[in-house]
């Protein structure tokens, strides 16, 4: 035999093409599904909006439940987080159930409306 070693082929790999969908697919697989998103800790108040029978009676228990509290008073340019009172000056007496992007829903005794918040003059 010569000192020269036998060369063996190198073993082709084939590679694979990853279309965009097939990396997305790859990617989500290696995800933990275990982790689960915080909840808030305040119960949100659900009222079926059109239904105005329930929106009074809701309305009746929130106000006998927060009626003592100072309710804060309504003004465009505030902000004003969920599930506190507020005083408008023409709605009267109400309560916010959600404030998203600005937008407050408010559950008053004539029925929810929706009131913007933090707007800049």
């Amino acid at each position: 035999m010569s000192k020269i070693a036998k060369l063996e082929p190198e073993e082709k790999t084939v590679t694979k093409q990853q279309t965009v969908i097939s990396m997305l697919e790859e990617s989500s697989s290696a995800e933990e599904p275990g982790k689960a998103e915080k909840v808030s800790k305040v119960k949100p108040v659900k009222i079926e909006r059109g239904n105005l029978a329930d929106e009074k009676a809701k309305w009746a228990e929130l106000y006998k439940k927060y009626g003592k509290d100072k309710a804060v008073t309504y003004k465009m340019s505030d902000k004003f987080p969920t599930m506190v009172p507020m005083q408008h000056k023409v709605l009267g007496w109400g309560f916010v159930l959600t404030n998203e992007n600005d937008r407050l829903e408010v559950l008053f005794e004539t029925g929810i409306r929706m009131l913007i918040s933090n707007y800049k003059v």
